[in-house]
C-alpha cells in the first residue's frame, strides 16, 4: 500500500529523531533506516518506509513495506501515522492511496482514492 502525501513541500525527515516522531500513538516502534530525508520504522510486526518523490512536487509516500496485518490493524496504523505527520506538519496534509496499477505508471486513468 502507497500513501501519497500532499501537499508535502515543507516536510522533512530529520534523522532517527524524525522518524521515530512518526510511530503512532499507542504503538510500539522504533526507526530502523535513515538517509538523504528518508527511512523506515518498524511498528510491531510490520515496517513503513517514507519516500521522496522522484520528481519535482511529487513529495513524501509512506509506504507499508513488510509485514502481514489485520485489515482493521493497518488502518489504523496508517491513520496513526496520518495522525503524527498532520501534528508536526500541520492539519493541511492530506493522503491519497496509490494502487499498483496507478495511472503514473500505465495504469487507470483515474484519480487516486482519498480520505482525509
Amino acid at each position: 500500500m502507497k500513501i501519497r502525501l500532499s501537499p508535502s513541500d515543507s516536510m522533512m525527515i530529520d534523522g532517527y529523531e524524525g522518524l521515530n516522531e512518526l510511530i503512532p500513538e499507542g504503538f510500539e516502534g522504533e526507526a530502523i533506516n535513515y538517509g538523504q530525508g528518508e527511512g523506515q520504522i518498524r511498528i510491531e510486526n510490520s515496517e513503513w518506509g517514507f519516500y521522496v518523490g522522484d520528481r519535482p512536487g511529487m513529495g513524501y509516500s509512506v509506504v507499508f513495506e513488510e509485514g502481514t496485518l489485520d485489515f482493521d490493524q493497518a488502518i489504523a496504523m496508517a491513520t496513526g501515522i496520518l495522525a503524527q505527520i498532520r501534528k508536526k506538519w500541520g492539519p493541511q496534509i492530506s493522503a491519497h492511496i496509490e494502487g499498483f496499477l496507478h495511472r503514473e505508471i500505465g495504469g487507470f486513468d483515474r484519480e487516486p482514492w482519498s480520505f482525509r
